[in-house]
């Protein structure tokens, strides 16, 4: 079985799932609810199947029942009212769950598309961010974008306004980021952990609170 690990980062317990498993061997480790089989039926791409099949024997190794996942748009709920953020990039998907405050999660493959995305990005933001960022910090500044981006459910922002601060010279390959967004009742601060491993990057996003 695939089950990668678990990590705990600020209020979030992470999962891993390394997606290596046919879907017919996916399928038949879990109960899927009547609206995921309708999700996982629907998808004419074998790979967005597998993904979604993953991901739900994720939840199933952490406890989470498929009954209790539902969608606000895009966004990933939880009926018994805990906080979930999913995501998923070449084979790999993580999950991370919180009891007490919502959490944002994204994980990137390293590859060199990550630097022409992150130009793109920025390229309306005349700053010294416009240099070639290099692989590393270009996927950090992506996750860490992203998982902001779905801690706040991709509502009332764009992801060019999350602003993210990068450490000084080489990032290690485990750390915390700060990022804040301007909003009009004055600004929203974030906590961000970040990993980088085996290949991939990943990064967790939470609110900071003044305490």
């Amino acid at each position: 079985m695939p089950f990668a690990g678990e990590i705990y980062e600020g209020p979030a317990r992470v999962g891993f799932w390394n997606i290596t498993e046919s879907e017919a061997v996916l399928r038949a480790g879990i109960t899927l609810s009547p609206a995921s089989m309708s999700l996982v039926n629907g998808s004419g791409s074998e790979k967005r199947r597998r993904e979604l099949l993953a991901v739900r024997s994720l939840m199933h190794r952490m406890g989470i029942s498929d009954s209790d996942l539902y969608y606000d748009g895009d966004k990933p709920l939880l009926h018994s009212e805990r906080y979930i953020s999913i995501s998923h990039s070449g084979t790999m998907a993580c999950v991370a769950l919180s009891a007490d405050e919502p959490v944002g999660i994204d994980i990137q493959e390293i590859k060199p598309r990550l630097s022409a995305v992150m130009k793109w990005l920025l390229r309306a933001k005349k700053t010294e961010r416009e240099e070639d960022l290099g692989l590393i910090r270009s996927g950090l500044l992506w996750t860490a974008k992203e998982a902001m981006y779905k801690l706040g459910g991709g509502k009332d922002a764009y992801m060019r306004d999350l602003e993210v601060v990068l450490p000084e010279g080489e990032p290690g390959l485990e750390g915390y980021l700060t990022g804040y967004q301007d909003v009009a009742e004055g600004r929203k601060d974030y906590r961000i952990a970040y990993r980088v491993m085996d290949g991939y990057i990943f990064a967790v996003a939470w609110m900071k609170t003044n305490g």
